[in-house]
């Protein structure tokens, strides 16, 4: 009885350590300063300019290693978001360089807000949406931005600009809390002849911090990397090292595209209705990995329109919220082996303390 006994103990320590693995930390404390999602201001830093983006398409050339590092250089950043996060979008390229979880601490105690998104622990991390053509992404040079509050909480913001016979406008659509983006980017044509342009949403990093600690820091044992989800494979891990031997290239109609790290993550979800070709790359122009999708070519004539939707999320790894997002982004929070029984667990406690409390007790009395 008492082999038994202690086997149970032994397995149930061994599963809620693995689940500590991917378990997200709570806020250390809230922080709502509604003040910090209307400021506008500027920012110099590098020469290398994220925006000198100028592959064909998204197609750049063979993967290779590099140790140096792809730093941000902006201009005029805009700043969104609701109560849990606040992204950073640069006004010339509109990528989104920077992104804040208020609640998230940086470490135990600290005032700071936790950063994933930007120049982050000497990694350039960024991520972007639009279109692109056989030059390159194009780049919506915004110079105006609008705020609608709604009734029910939610918060729009508006953004329009003009750039090389282009008239572009996003709008990103927050909810009152959460970590997810709606994003609608539409572009019109002033051009005197036709252009083939395509939707695109990319995920860019230029490397990897390795963790120290040894055997008793989890960090060691969590996959950082690209993830993909396609028909072929709903959940598909492509590391860095494996886009440096082979670039990643599917198609297929619905999907998301995620980059995953302990904890967090940050993911594309592009419209499940269409085709879209995923990629994984290395970009010797910009200097950092490339992971994302490119969705169907669109011809467009003077004055006519192309519009994307798609959402972005930058945050925890909460396996509600990402499933209410896409069926199949809550596998990003990965259970291993152990997912039959770690599944449960992970579900009972996220119901509260009490039920948490029953399990400290049920492991008490089996003591």
């Amino acid at each position: 009885m008492d082999l038994i006994k202690t086997s149970l103990i032994v397995a149930i320590a061994i599963t809620l350590y693995y689940l500590l693995l991917q378990w997200p930390n709570e806020p250390i404390s809230v922080v709502n300063e509604p003040e910090e999602i209307n400021k506008l201001s500027t920012l110099n830093d590098s020469k290398d300019s994220l925006t000198k983006n100028k592959t064909n398409s998204i197609s750049i050339e063979e993967p290779r290693v590099t140790g140096s590092v792809s730093r941000v250089d902006v201009g005029q950043i805009y700043e969104v978001g609701n109560r849990d996060l606040l992204l950073e979008v640069e006004a010339k390229s509109g990528q989104i360089i920077g992104s804040k979880l208020i609640n998230f601490k940086k470490s135990m105690g600290a005032e700071e807000s936790l950063e994933i998104l930007g120049d982050v622990a000497g990694n350039a991390y960024l991520a972007n949406s639009g279109f692109t053509t056989s030059q390159g992404y194009m780049e919506p040079d915004f110079n105006n931005k609008e705020i609608r509050n709604n009734a029910d909480g939610s918060v729009v913001f508006y953004f329009n600009g003009e750039s090389d016979g282009f008239y572009h406008e996003r709008k990103m659509t927050f909810q009152e809390s959460g970590f997810s983006v709606v994003v609608e980017d539409k572009v019109i044509s002033r051009l005197d002849s036709e252009l083939t342009v395509a939707p695109y949403g990319v995920i860019e990093r230029n490397g990897i911090n390795e963790t120290e600690g040894g055997f008793l820091n989890p960090e060691n044992f969590a996959y950082l990397g690209p993830v993909f989800s396609t028909q072929d494979d709903v959940y598909e891990k492509y590391s860095f090292s494996d886009i440096n031997d082979s670039r990643f290239d599917k198609t297929s109609i619905g999907g998301w595209v995620a980059l995953i790290q302990h904890y967090f993550l940050t993911a594309w979800v592009p419209d499940q209705n269409s085709s879209n070709d995923y990629m994984g790359m290395w970009g010797d122009d910009s200097g950092r990995f490339i992971i994302g999708y490119r969705g169907p070519t669109i011809v467009l004539g003077p004055g006519e329109a192309a519009t994307t939707t798609n959402t972005l999320y930058v945050g925890p790894k909460y396996p509600a919220d990402l499933s209410e997002i896409e069926e199949n982004l809550d596998l990003t929070v990965d259970y291993g082996f152990l997912f039959w029984l770690g599944k449960p667990m992970y579900w009972v406690l996220e119901q509260g303390n009490s039920i948490f409390k029953s399990w400290g007790m049920a492991i008490i009395f089996l003591t």
